[in-house]
């Protein structure tokens, strides 16, 4: 899915239309900084400690982004009372990976990981895309 939408895309179009433009088109020309490479760092280390936090959970673990909506979809189905990790979702062109689902009595709780020291105005940009794709894709 090469120029598909995600989250990502969404959120890079609204911090910067041209931004988005070189990702999808001129992507050799991004740069990443030492501060960017080790704020990724620390984002997965974040992700894996939020991960510990529900030992019973499954990760999808797949970059195979059909893949991983499938097995989203399975572990769904045949285990429905355990945490998913990354789980993957799409509706309307537009895929999403949550960070955590937890099951709870009437559906799943989304919740997703960030690591801040606060709430920013983008995080909320990015979990109404989450909502609005996993409401949209029949997730209670």
């Amino acid at each position: 899915m090469p120029h598909g939408l995600s989250k990502s895309r969404l959120l890079a179009y609204r911090q910067c239309p041209k931004r988005l433009w070189l990702y999808v088109y001129r992507r050799e020309l991004e740069e990443v900084s030492e501060q960017a490479a080790f704020a990724f760092g620390h984002g997965r280390n974040i992700g894996t400690v939020a991960r510990s936090l529900q030992p019973d959970g499954i990760l999808i673990e797949t970059d195979d982004l059909a893949e991983a909506l499938a097995a989203t979809r399975r572990i769904m189905a045949e285990q429905p009372d355990r945490p998913i990790f990354e789980a993957t979702f799409e509706h309307a062109g537009v895929l999403v990976r949550a960070d955590v689902m937890t099951p709870e009595a009437n559906g799943y709780r989304m919740t997703e990981v960030k690591a801040s020291t606060g709430v920013k105005d983008y995080h909320l940009t990015d979990c109404a895309i989450q909502t609005w794709v996993c409401q949209q894709a029949g997730i209670p």
